[in-house]
């Protein structure tokens, strides 16, 4: 049996898109003010389980110390090395666990390079409750749809570039 981080207990073969509910959610953002909000609305979107870190680094001693506890990561796009942590996530863990990327008007370079390291999708600043809700159920496969059907995904999608 091969485990893999936020689905302990699952072999590999098995469904990982659906039926994880609700995530278990490690936050790390860089203002405080940031943190406390996301961290409440994410309470209010039924996360029960829910830490938040400081820095990146301690982002990768979390997955690093429990790697099979954490199904989400919620990540500034602000800390300077969020996506040299989001690719080591990748090659370290594979597909699990799901990264968002917290932003403020990322721009097409900004989605394009979060896509090449492996985000999966955004919260854009400010963000509303239903639209951390959305995500969160959209990107876990919550009401039968599939765990591909980010916002990230549209927008790096050739269709949607025109070609």
């Amino acid at each position: 049996m091969v485990f893999h981080p936020g689905f302990a207990g699952r072999a590999e073969g098995e469904d990982r898109t659906m039926g994880t509910w609700p995530p278990a959610v490690l936050l790390a953002a860089r203002q405080d003010v940031m943190r406390q909000a996301l961290r409440d609305m994410l309470r209010r979107s039924g996360v029960r389980e829910l830490e938040h870190r400081a820095s990146c680094g301690e982002i990768r001693e979390a997955l690093a110390k429990d790697p099979h506890r954490w199904t989400t990561v919620v990540l500034d796009a602000a800390f300077p090395d969020a996506l040299e942590v989001v690719q080591g996530v990748r090659e370290r863990f594979g597909p699990f666990p799901k990264v968002i990327l917290i932003c403020s008007g990322p721009t097409r370079e900004d989605v394009l390079a979060a896509a090449r390291a492996g985000v999966n999708d955004f919260f854009t600043c400010p963000v509303s409750q239903a639209t951390i809700e959305r995500k969160l159920r959209k990107l876990w496969g919550v009401y039968g749809i599939p765990g591909g059907g980010s916002d990230l995904a549209r927008a790096t999608s050739p269709l949607r570039r025109g070609a």
